[in-house]
Order: structure tokens, then sequence, then C-alpha cells
């Protein structure tokens, strides 16, 4: 190392090159190089913030057309039978809250009788394709501005979840993750754990096969 120091010196006074351009050839290499490492600081920070913030996009649209599908069963492929049980579905979320962000989005997409838009086919194509439920929410975005802007306000963690054992608090949390606030029949504890699980049953049949929540036979 010593040598090659000494090397570079010989060649530095023996050169026509000015000393002082050469250090600061040096040091603008040295400045470009910190330059470039925190452009890819940054990038990889951007790039790890977003992907974060992936896992909740479209949470509303997905969780709504995951159980679209489960409804829908083999007759997925049916484009009139998708928009029957679609429309259908629509017309429960809008009954049991229907100022609720799945309620809104139903009408944004077209679900509803009075939607300004009548765009309910673009999520009858999607859901034909067999695409699973993150894809169509994606592509529906692009085609209807606002799908992916619905958000559920507490995210539930269900494997924390018993409903045997909780308390009035944490059962009207659940309601009102779904935008239900009020229950006028509910006089006791059991009345809001049954609504709960009617709700959940409705909603998220992952969160209710992880409860153990039986679907409810029609009589």
């Amino acid at each position: 190392m010593i040598n090659e120091v000494s090397s570079l010196a010989n060649w530095l006074d023996q050169s026509l090159i000015p000393k002082w351009l050469f250090f600061t050839t040096a040091v603008e290499m040295c400045r470009l190089r910190l330059m470039f490492a925190l452009i890819l600081l940054i990038s990889a920070g951007i790039e790890k913030v977003a992907g974060e913030g992936e896992g909740n996009k479209c949470d509303v649209c997905v969780q709504v057309v995951k159980r679209l599908i489960e409804q829908l069963g083999n007759s997925r492929g049916d484009p009139k039978e998708v928009r029957t049980k679609f429309e259908a579905l629509c017309r429960d979320l809008k009954k049991s809250s229907p100022e609720g962000v799945e309620s809104r989005f139903c009408y944004l997409v077209g679900g509803h009788e009075e939607s300004a838009a009548k765009t309910v086919m673009y999520l009858v194509d999607q859901v034909t394709t067999y695409k699973p439920a993150e894809k169509i929410c994606m592509e529906l975005d692009k085609k209807i501005s606002g799908v992916c802007d619905f958000k559920y306000k507490d995210k539930i963690d269900w494997s924390k979840v018993d409903l045997n054992r909780a308390n009035l608090k944490q059962l009207k949390k659940i309601l009102a993750s779904y935008d239900i606030y009020e229950c006028p029949h509910c006089i006791e504890k059991s009345d809001y754990v049954e609504l709960v699980k009617d709700e959940v049953r409705k909603r998220d049949p992952e969160a209710a096969k992880l409860l153990g929540i039986s679907p409810k036979v029609e009589l």
C-alpha cells in the first residue's frame, strides 16, 4: 500500500496534470458515489413502505368479492348468476348497514338499483375470469376510480377473539368495524354475540371459519 501511494506521488510530480485537479476529481468521485448510495437507500425505503401498505389495499373490495365468490360456488363462470348474486349481496349489505363502507362500495360499482354508475358488468366480467379477489379489485380500481379507497375502520385480529369471553365493549367494537353502531333488539350480551356471528358469517367467511361459526341453516 505504501509503495502504491509513493508511486502515485511520483507520477503526480512528473505528470502535466495539476495536483489540485487530480484531488478535485477524486473528491467529486467520492461525492458521486455517496449520492448514488443515498439514492439507492431512499429507493429501497420507498419500496418497503409501498410494500407494507399493499397488504391493506382494496381490503373492503377484496372482502366483498371473496364473499361473492364463495356464494357463487360452481356457478362463478355464469355472468348472469354473478350479477344476480352480487346485487343480492349488496341488498343484504345495505339492509344491515346502509351507510357502511361495504354498502358504499356496492353503490360505487353499480350493485344497488339506485347506483348512479351502471358499471357492475366490469366486476361481473372480472369475477368470471376466475382471478383471485385481490387481482379482481386491482383491475376494478383501474376502471372505476375510488374502488380501493374504501377502508375498514379497525382491523380485527380474529386469532385473539373469543366471542364467548368478549365483553360488551369488545363486541361493539367488532360491530363498529362493520359500521354498525346500534342494535335495537339487543337486550343481553348474548344478543350482541349472535349479531356479531351473523355479521361475521355474512361479511368475512375466513374469520367465520377461524371463530368456528357454522353456516346459518335456512329453514
